[in-house]
This record gives C-alpha cells, sequence and structure tokens, in this order.
C-alpha cells in the first residue's frame, strides 16, 4: 500500500525523534561543561560547602575563607582567627572591620546592626555577620551607602551560603 501525500514517510518520525535525542543529549552535555564545578567542599561549623574555585579565595592555611558570589558587591568571609570572639561593645568581630583597632561607626538598619570604617580609602568598608550552620561569618560591603540595604543584603547572602551548602535541604539554624 502507498502512502498518503499526506503522511510523512514511515521512515520520518523515528529518524526526527533520534534527532531530538540527540539535541537534548548535547545541550545537557553543553550545560554540564559549562557549569560552574564546586571545588573541594570546605568545613566550616557544623556544615560542608561546595563553592565555585573563581568564586573561592583561601589562605594558605584555611583559615580564611573569602566567598565572592558573582553579580554581587558583597563578600562572605570566615576568618578562623577572630571566629566566636567580640569587639568591645560585644559586637561579633567582623573581618577587616571591628577585628583590628580600626575607628568605626555602629549604624542600625532595621534589624541588623552595620559596622563601617572610617578609613574611606579601604575597599570593603562596611559589614554585618550572619550566623549559618553553627557558624558566624563577616559579610562585607563597599560604603555606607549601602546601610539601608543591610537587611536585603544578609538575605541574599544567607540565601547564597544555602546554596553553597552540601547539606541545602535540611533546617538550618
Amino acid at each position: 500500500m502507498a502512502d498518503s501525500p499526506d503522511e510523512p514517510p514511515r521512515w520520518f518520525k523515528p529518524i526526527v525523534f533520534g534527532a531530538m535525542l540527540l539535541a537534548v543529549g548535547a545541550v545537557s552535555a553543553l550545560v554540564t561543561e559549562l557549569a560552574e564545578a564546586p571545588g573541594e567542599p570546605l568545613s566550616i561549623g557544623a556544615r560542608s560547602f561546595a563553592v565555585p574555585d573563581e568564586q573561592l579565595v583561601l589562605s594558605d592555611n584555611g583559615a580564611l575563607v573569602r566567598i565572592r558570589p558573582p553579580v554581587r558587591s558583597y563578600e562572605i568571609v570566615r576568618d578562623a582567627a577572630s571566629a566566636e570572639r567580640h569587639d568591645g561593645r560585644g559586637v561579633p568581630r567582623i573581618f577587616s572591620i571591628n577585628d583590628r583597632g580600626h575607628a568605626v561607626r555602629y549604624h542600625r538598619a532595621g534589624s541588623i546592626l552595620v559596622v563601617c570604617r572610617e578609613e574611606r580609602d579601604a575597599r570593603n568598608v562596611c559589614g554585618t555577620w550572619i550566623v549559618y550552620g553553627g557558624a558566624t561569618w563577616s559579610l562585607l560591603f563597599p560604603t555606607d551607602a549601602r546601610v539601608e540595604d543591610a537587611e536585603e543584603i544578609v538575605r541574599d547572602a544567607t540565601k547564597a551560603l544555602r546554596g553553597y551548602d552540601t547539606r541545602r535541604g535540611s533546617l538550618v539554624l
């Protein structure tokens, strides 16, 4: 029996289906290749974090961990030397802000206390802290102009840490 002029040949549908499968496989392989591959997991506090190498700076001894999430104006820092310590006012030590005797100012931005260095030439002059996964992290951002945005910055940085957390499906305190 001859094929109808309105129907494609019998081989057409399997070939199109096979080509679609190949295209999906090629796109998946490309996405996997281009995705940011995390480096070795870092254990900090009660958590383990998988941070892409290009977003991570570690000191030689691993005591200083600096995370720079892409397209963000803040940095998340864990400094083992000042971890769980406080300044003269009882505020947690924030890396490079209130940890070395710099002159600082304290600001309230909603529910967030922000500490800013007096020196205007410093790259990151304001900061606050986040407690995530049993560890206190410093959160640094560029200028006093961002003080009003501190609550939003803290929410976004916490979300970033949650994204790096290898146990992100569990309850985090």
